[in-house]
Parts: structure tokens; sequence; C-alpha cells
């Protein structure tokens, strides 16, 4: 009777957290794991076990999460990008949903669009291989110009791996971009750097994935971001 009445009492306090945070804006469930901090001041290691938490509790919701930690006015949100998206693959239930991996590349991609590279290479280390492909094409999608020549810091590959919260892959070293990569479009960068964080990854089927990532982002108007404050809203991805 005890097991039965704890159990109960566990499934109601999980089910009262949750209709507490589904009033509440992404920012708001996020700070509530920050000990009376907010995102910007909160300091950058306090973050992932606090996206963690959130994540817990719902994971439908990851993307949001991601979003209101890196567009929230931080000035190192580009270096903890990588962080961040790895804690959040890293939070969801396993096998982890390649629907919300692409969402949560999204996500990041629109909020700390500079550091896309480093966003693909922290995706696709620490997610299954068969999410190479749609880590690619939400990259693309979340972009501002894909087809045009890159300007953003590249993943650096002899950058030191390193395994940090809940055993997560990032690399912590990054490089500024070689005049022969400045040369590339980005869409060519992301397929190079997912690549080269995972070279067992199937490259036609990436370049098919960024190919159909371009196709969609040719049709679809991206230029007004004034309502990307609390959720960014997801371009929907074609199947394979």
């Amino acid at each position: 009777m005890f097991r039965l009445e704890a159990l109960f009492s566990l499934i109601l306090i999980t089910f009262l957290a949750g209709v507490l945070h589904a009033g509440q804006s992404p920012t708001a469930v996020v700070e509530s794991h920050l000990d009376n901090q907010t995102i910007i001041t909160a300091p950058a290691s306090a973050l992932p076990a606090a996206l963690h938490a959130c994540v817990t509790d719902a994971q439908n919701k990851a993307p949001s999460y991601v979003y209101a930690i890196l567009a929230g006015g931080r000035t190192d949100a580009d270096a903890i990008a990588p962080t961040i998206v790895a804690s959040a693959i890293h939070s969801l239930s396993k096998p982890p949903s390649g629907v919300l991996i692409s969402e949560i590349v999204q996500a990041a991609v629109k909020a700390t669009p500079d550091a896309v590279l480093k966003i693909v290479r922290a995706a696709i280390l620490n997610s299954p291989d068969e999410a190479g492909a749609s880590i690619v094409k939400s990259a693309i999608l979340a972009v501002k110009n894909p087809n045009g020549i890159s300007e953003v810091a590249s993943a650096d590959s002899s950058g030191k791996q390193q395994t940090d919260y809940k055993g997560f892959k990032e690399f912590k070293e990054f490089k500024t971009v070689s005049q022969p990569e400045q040369d590339k479009s980005l869409a060519d960068r992301i397929i190079q750097t997912a690549i080269q964080a995972n070279p067992s990854l199937d490259l036609e089927a990436l370049k098919v994935a960024v190919n159909q990532g371009l196709q969609i982002f040719a049709n679809t108007p991206l230029e007004n971001d004034s309502h990307f404050a609390i959720w960014p809203p997801l371009v929907p991805l074609v199947s394979q």
C-alpha cells in the first residue's frame, strides 16, 4: 500500500509540475531551474543541467528551450551553442527522436546563425548516424543565405575532443575561416563539417538532404524574424 501511495504521489507531483510549466514561457521554465538567476546572468556551466531538467519534463519542448537560452541575450551565445545542442540531444529519451533533433538544430541555428558549423558538428557527434541527413537539412533551412560564400567560423577538426555533461561530445577549440574555405558556399561547408565529424556518414545522402533543404529554402520566405522572440517557426522537413 505504501509503495502505491508513493507512486501515486510521484505521478501527481509530475502532473502538477507539467501543469505549472504549461502556462510559462520557455524562458521562465529554464530560469526556474537556475537558482534565482536569469538566462543572461547564470554561469554558462549551469545551463546544461537546467536544460536537462527542462527537457526531461517536456521532451517536445526541447527546441523552444534551446532557442530561449541561445536567443536570450547572452554575449557568449555562439560559444555555448554546441554545448547547449549536445545537452539537449542527450536529454532526449533513447533512442532520440530524429524530428526533435532536427528541430533542436533549427532552433539553435536560428538563434545563433554564426555558430551554424559548430552546431552541426555538435549535433552530428551526439546523434545516431541516421540523423545526419536531417541535421544538415535543418541547418540549411535555418540560415539566411545557404548559397552564399561562407563567412562563419568553422569547427576545428584538430580541436580537443572532451567529454562533458551527461557524456556528450563537443569540440571546445575552433579556428577562424582559412582563405580556401572562404571560396565555399555555406551549404558546402555544412556537408564538409558533417563528414569531418563523422566520416561514416553517407556523403551522397547528405548532398541529397542539402539539395532538398535548398529547394525548400528557395520557396520559403524567411525575412521577418520579429516573431522569433520565444519560439522560431520551423520549416517542415520533406521526407527523404
